[in-house]
């Protein structure tokens, strides 16, 4: 929806099972990346799966590796300066349903639009540290 024109245009859904919980507007304005989220898939462990939306075609494009298990509120998304869209926090390192603490690794995860591969560093985080990212 346009705010100051109040004009709307329909959109497609993207495939997914979660729900909507973030969003992050990259800084040119073009892009929303959108945060889906499901705490308990299947069962007690937590699914993200983050997409983007290009706002000149309409068209959602998936990140690579998505979704992925991972603790929802110990990561966190933001747009760099240059383009990339990063992700911060713990994800889940095995494919146990129940995953215990020590089966979750701190990671940052960087995506540019258009690129067919995630860059990924493991970080350490404290113990139940939030990895915040800051644009």
């Amino acid at each position: 929806m346009d705010v100051g024109s109040g004009s709307s245009v329909p959109l497609d859904w993207p495939a997914t099972e979660g729900q909507p919980s973030r969003t992050a507007v990259s800084p040119d304005g073009r892009r929303i990346a959108m945060w889906f989220a499901d705490p308990a898939w299947p069962g007690p462990r937590q699914y993200l799966d983050v997409q983007v939306l290009d706002l000149a075609t309409r068209a959602w494009t998936r990140l690579p590796s998505m979704p992925v298990p991972a603790s929802l509120k110990t990561t966190s998304m933001a747009w760099t300066g240059d383009g990339r869209l990063v992700l911060a926090g713990r994800f889940v390192t095995t494919s146990g349903v129940l995953p215990a603490e020590s089966d979750h690794a701190a990671h940052v995860v960087a995506w540019r639009p258009g690129e067919s591969e995630l860059s990924l560093r493991r970080i350490e985080l404290p113990p139940g540290a939030l990895a915040t990212l800051s644009p």
